[in-house]
Formats: C-alpha cells, structure tokens, sequence
C-alpha cells in the first residue's frame, strides 16, 4: 500500500525527472564539451596558421638575402670585373654592369667598388654616378661585412651580408671581395682586396609586392621591438654585428575564429540533435553493458587458456633438462638387459631362463620406446621459439627427416623424400614448423605399422614395400603457395575420426600409445603461420597436407637455390 503522503501524480513525476536528469546531465556535458573542443580547435588553428606565416616570411626574407649574396658574388668572382676595376679601372665597364645596368635590371639601389684602405674607388645611388663614401654612407658597421669578404678564402670567396638603417629607411647590404676564378701565382696570397658593396633598399613598394603575391596581411616595418600582441606576428632583421635592427610585423591570420561565428547556429542544432540521441545512447549503453559482460566471460575462458598454455611452456622448459638427465641412464638400463640376455641365452638350460628372458625382451622394447620419446622432446627443448624469420621449409623438411630416417629404417620402413632445391620461403619458426612434421611422420609411422603387425625391433630389417612414407615439398609461385603433404601406405583415416582428427586429446590408437596432442598442436602451429594443415585419405592411405603462403623476399631470393643436403 502506498504511502498517503506520495500520490500518483508525484510518484510519475520523480520517476520521470529520475529519468529525464542523467539525459540533462548529460546534454549539458556534451554541449559544454563541444563548445570548449570548437573553441580549442579555433585557437590551435589560430595558432598553426600563425606559425605557418611566420615561417613564411621567414623563407621569403631568406630568399631575398640569398639572391643579394648570390649577385654581389657572381659580379665579385669575374676575371673581367677584377681587370676592369681593380687592375685598370674601366668607367663605362662599370657604368653598364655594376652601375646603371644593375640598378635597372637587379633594382640595386647602391652599388660601390671600395679600395684596400677602405677608401671608395667608385659609386652609384639609385644608378647614377655618385662621390659618397661607401663608409660615410652607410657607416662605421660596413667595417664589418668588408672584413669577413676579405678574410674568405680566394678559392672559396663568401659574401657577407646585413641590415642598416640610413635616413629612415632599411637596406639590407651584401659585400664580396673581387677575385679572379682561377688565381695563380702572387693572386693567390692573403692580402687585402678591393671589394664589392650591392645595396638594396626594403621599400614600401617590395613589402606591398610581398602581401599582395603571399596573402600578408598588413606587413609593415618596425623599428622598435614590437611589442607582445597574440594578433601580429613579427620576424628580426640584424645588422652587421647580430643584433635586430627591425623587425617584420603583420597581422596574424586567424581562420579558426573565423569559423566560429557561422559555427554557433550549427552549435544551436547540435545541441537539438544532442537531445534526440540521448534515447539512442541509453539503449546503447545498455548493449555496451551486455557487450562488456559477454567480454568479461570470454577474457576468463582466456585466462584459462593461458594458465595452460603457461602449464604447457614450463613442460617444454622442463624438457630440455629432462631429455639431458634420461638418455644416460637409458643407455645403461639398455646395454645391460643386452648383456644379461646374452647371458641367458648361453644358459638355455635354466628352467627360468625362457621367462626372465621374455621379462627383458619387455624391458628392451620399453627402452627403445623410451628412446623415441626422447628423440622427439629435443624438438622441443630448441630455443628459438618466438623467433619468426624467413626461411626454406624444404631444408627443414630434410632436416626432420634426417631425425627419423636412421629410425624408421631399423623399422623396415621406406621413407622417400622429394623437394625441390629452389624453393619459396615462409614465415615462422623454423623449429616449430619442424616439430609438425616430425609428428605428421609418427602419426605416418605408426599408421603403416598396422599393416604389419609382427614388429622387429632390433637387428637389420629391409624396407617392406607395405611400408611406405612420401613426403613432397611443391612451391608454387603462380599461386604463392608452399604445399608440404606426408603420405602414408596405411589403412587410412576412419571416415568416423576425420573430422576431429584435430581436435586435442583425441586419438586413434591405443591407450597409453598417444596423448592425441601432436595434431591439435601442429594445427596451431600451422594457423599461426597464415597457413592450412588437411587431413584427407586417398586409394593409398593418408594424406596430410600442409599449405603456407609463400613469400620471396630479395633478400632471399639468392639463398633459395642452395642445395638440400639430406641426412
């Protein structure tokens, strides 16, 4: 029974504000959100195109530097300009290509030829001819650039250039000493040399010419440190001496608050469409829930799985130590039932001798069991796993074959081999890939073993032809494939058992004969190099075959002709 003081009406109205509140809340959130991400992404936008400008005006102030240095150099380094100015002074040779003629065509707007005692031999302003004092007229700093021309090297002469300031008016001055190109003999000593002065003035018409042709907005000239202003961007120019003497000085562009005006009625509907989403993430977030639980209980599965995979990898650590510490023992358990059998042999007449005789006939075959067993945890007990390189898989293919071959043929078994000398690499570890098909040749082995029943286990056995393995290797380029099939003369796969012939744990043979492991793992070994292993059986028994995509990479592609060497 509801409570007297709670009515209907109240009742629905604090569910419904229970339910409409997280939506407000979360309106709220987002719109602030969105709003203060706008108002960043404008100010770093801001900022970004400011930077861009000042770099800008950076390459440009370079590259008029760099084109007064290039020509006070070329008219510098000239045989014609050193005889006509320096050895025998040439006034109309001076008129037409350092006075009058670069004032027009290079917009110099003062050109001057100074003398070893820093006297002025010639003078143009505006490219008329002119008696100023290239000291006097630019002042005492010229010292500077005329000392660092004259000090390069005669072999390798370097203008030298800066800023002055002269009647209110900025030029930036490049000086280079006038050498011959090739100079011999007494040219060739360190003294000091006539040099060549280039002015070019920085007028309101270039800075006019530079906002118009690079979207420069405002760009003026200061002769003061500007002062700070996040709306202008400014760049130093130096003098001689290194110290700014002006500075470059525009108007920052702004595109990102620029957009914001148009952007605040999309900011209006946003916050419209904000609220008609709110239903669709709550439904979302419920899914997400289910998601996040549905995830939570395959990560345990998981971490199953990797506490045995960890249960598996201490086994294959623990191997390496226990194939060392039982094959010792093993050999001696084995000579000495040889020789105690060869004792009993000699005395046939004991009326014990037939059953402890038999006794260790079971103790010789367990041991050479135990020896297989053996045989194959040195595959595991290698230490390259988790190295995956590029590598030949018919050179690991003869490599587990030379493994068993001395085996198999105690067995009077035929094993037959045939691989290609150029073959394709694959990606993965060698030694892995080498432990699948060492198990697809016990699971051969023991599948023509059935064929014969009555085993001998020691002495020379010859093949039997109801005992036969064919391992192929086939490396297809066209298809980029890699295909490795192990064949068997056996009895084949039961049509029953084929379909899980990979599945862990499950095996055909007797008990106590396989852990139904060994094709679950080359399975997994297979799949994780981007390949398939098959089971299938054909007229002649069963056919396992392994396909791996096949790369040939060039700096392989010399090594894929080497040799196979069989053991």
């Amino acid at each position: 029974m509801l409570n007297s003081d709670v009515t209907p009406r109240s009742f629905e109205a604090r569910v419904f504000w229970r339910l409409v509140t997280p939506f407000v809340l979360a309106v709220v959130v987002v719109t602030v959100s969105a709003a203060i991400i706008i108002n960043l992404s404008a100010r770093e936008q801001d900022r970004i195109a400011a930077a861009t400008s000042e770099t800008l005006v950076r390459a440009l102030v370079s590259s008029f530097e760099r084109d007064l240095n290039r020509l006070v150099y070329d008219y510098s380094w000239w045989d014609v300009a050193v005889e006509n100015l320096v050895s025998d002074l040439n006034k109309d040779w001076a008129d037409n290509n350092i006075g009058t003629y670069a004032a027009e065509t290079f917009d110099l707007s003062e050109s001057f030829v100074v003398l070893p005692n820093n006297g002025t031999k010639i003078a143009y302003v505006h490219g008329v001819p002119s008696r100023e004092n290239a000291h006097g007229y630019f002042g005492p700093e010229l010292d500077t650039l005329v000392r660092d021309a004259r000090a390069a090297s005669m072999f390798e002469p370097e203008p030298a250039a800066g800023y002055f300031l002269r009647d209110g008016n900025l030029h930036l001055v490049a000086v280079s000493a006038l050498t011959r190109e090739n100079p011999i003999g007494i040219e060739t000593e360190r003294r000091v040399r006539d040099v060549l002065v280039y002015g070019r003035q920085v007028s309101a018409e270039f800075l006019n010419e530079l906002s118009a042709g690079f979207a420069i907005e405002d760009l003026t000239i200061a002769y003061a440190p500007p002062a700070a202003d996040p709306a202008r961007v400014s760049v130093s120019l130096s003098a001689p001496g290194g110290s700014a003497i002006a500075w470059l000085t525009w108007r920052a562009p702004r595109p990102g608050t620029a957009l914001i005006g148009p952007l605040r009625v999309w900011r209006l509907l946003g916050l419209v469409l904000v609220l008609a989403l709110s239903l669709l993430f709550v439904r979302q977030v419920l899914r997400t829930a289910r998601r996040v639980a549905d995830d939570d209980r395959q990560l345990a599965e998981k971490d199953r799985q990797i506490a045995q995979s960890s249960k598996l990898a201490l086994l294959g650590e623990m191997a390496a130590g226990l194939v060392h510490e039982l094959n010792q023992p093993l050999n001696i358990i084995r000579m000495a039932t040889e020789r105690t059998q060869g004792k009993f042999h000699v005395a046939d007449g004991d009326p014990d001798s037939e059953t402890i005789d038999g006794q260790l006939e079971i103790i010789a075959g367990q041991t050479e069991r135990m020896a297989d067993i053996i045989q194959s945890m040195r595959i595991f007990s290698r230490d390259d796993y988790g190295l995956k390189v590029a590598f030949d898989p018919a050179q690991s293919v003869a490599q587990a074959v030379g493994w068993l071959r001395s085996e198999f043929e105690g067995r009077g078994i035929s094993l037959e081999i045939d691989v290609p000398a150029p073959c394709g690499r694959v990606f993965g570890e060698p030694s892995r890939f080498e432990q699948v098909i060492v198990n697809l040749l016990i699971n051969a082995r023991d599948a023509v073993e059935q064929n014969t029943p009555d085993k001998n286990t020691g002495g020379s056995v010859t093949a039997d032809p109801a005992r036969n393995i064919r391992v192929t290797v086939t490396d297809d380029p066209v298809h980029e494939t890699v295909t490795i099939a192990v064949q068997d003369n056996g009895q084949g796969i039961p049509p029953a058992h084929i379909d899980r012939v990979f599945e862990p744990f499950f095996t055909t043979k007797d008990p106590g004969s396989g852990t139904g492991l060994g094709l679950s793992i080359s399975y997994g070994i297979v799949s994780g190099m981007n390949g398939t292993l098959l089971a299938e059986n054909t007229d002649d028994g069963a056919l396992f075959r392994v396909e791996l995509p096949r790369i040939m990479p060039a700096d392989v592609a010399g090594a894929s002709a080497a040799p196979i060497e069989l053991e």
